[in-house]
């Protein structure tokens, strides 16, 4: 690699971030904001040996290609690109067929789709209203795959613990890639308000040079 293209990977690796940075304290993008936060992810994500989107992707073929999906934080909306029954949800849509929302109000009705995805999506720390929306829309025994960056999970086996009180049975977690977890869960009943906690993840900040 030449001194210029060092240079390049260098400074969109330091542009995307501070956009991460930015949208983990829940601070708003401008328009031209947006647009480089999905090219600096499209090529961050490169480097990854597996893109957990492309896993995602290949699930939905594998089991139910003609499935009501929601895709919540869906960036580029790549998931509607592949199939035809999808909502695209984002606090930022790029484009007029993504619905702006924030994930922890989902316009939809109440078990009103069979596939829920979060990609790479919850930003927040306290996740629990986001994943009590996904329990309200999806159907009884609808999928929820969730990928998530490894270090903002604390413990593997406690955060399915605890996504099992709010009503899923993991029916697969993968924790082979190492930057990322992909879990692949089956609602089976509706939250246990009694033992359901707060789910969190660790916040994603970055140390300043």
């Amino acid at each position: 690699m030449g001194l210029k293209e060092e240079l390049e990977k260098r400074l969109i690796g330091s542009k995307f971030r501070v956009l991460n940075e930015k949208l983990y304290k829940n601070k708003k993008l401008t328009k031209e904001e947006i647009k480089l936060y999905h090219e600096c992810y499209a090529q961050q994500v490169k480097k990854w040996p597996v893109n957990p989107l492309d896993l995602v992707i290949k699930r939905i073929q594998e089991t139910s290609p003609s499935a009501v999906v929601a895709d919540l934080g869906c960036g580029s909306a790549k998931i509607a690109q592949t199939f035809t029954n999808v909502h695209s949800f984002d606090a930022f849509p790029t484009t007029e067929n993504i619905t702006k929302c924030d994930m922890e109000n989902v316009p939809l009705e109440n078990s009103s789709v069979d596939i829920a995805v979060c990609c790479l999506s919850l930003m927040k720390q306290d996740i629990t209203k986001t994943i009590k929306e996904v329990s309200r829309i999806l159907k009884k025994n609808g999928l929820f795959y969730l990928a998530e960056i490894r270090s903002r999970v604390v413990s593997v086996n406690k955060f399915c613990c605890k996504l099992e009180d709010y009503g899923f049975e993991i029916a697969n977690c993968d924790t082979s890639n190492s930057h990322f977890i992909f879990i692949e869960l089956k609602k089976k009943k509706e939250i246990n308000q009694e033992i359901a906690t707060k789910i969190t993840l660790k916040p994603c900040f970055y140390k300043k040079r």
